[in-house]
């Protein structure tokens, strides 16, 4: 299983906005085969501060995802949204 943590920060004024627009592509990804979880969580003292939490069956299934309309149509949010570059991590989980 992969998890993924991608860290946004949204330019001030607009996390409203980000959370909407999002909502498209967070609703589809939730049906897509592979997926586990897929969640946008909003920091509790910046509301400009945001990561997308994911858990993936395997790397096919994130790769998969990546490929979706909804998936590209949102990273043209975040490229108009964005106060600063997407730091994504991603991990192995289920070693232990």
């Amino acid at each position: 299983m992969l998890i993924v943590v991608a860290n946004i920060f949204v330019k001030e004024g607009k996390a409203e906005e980000f959370i909407e627009r999002a909502g498209d592509c967070i609703n589809k990804t939730r049906l897509e085969d592979g997926n586990i979880l897929y969640s946008l969580l909003v920091d509790s003292e910046d509301p400009c501060k945001m990561s997308f939490l994911e858990k993936w069956a395997d790397k096919a299934s994130l790769n998969k995802h990546m490929e979706q309309g909804h998936f590209k149509n949102l990273g043209d949010v975040i490229m108009e949204l964005a106060a600063k570059p997407l730091d994504i991590e991603v991990f192995e989980a289920g070693k232990i």
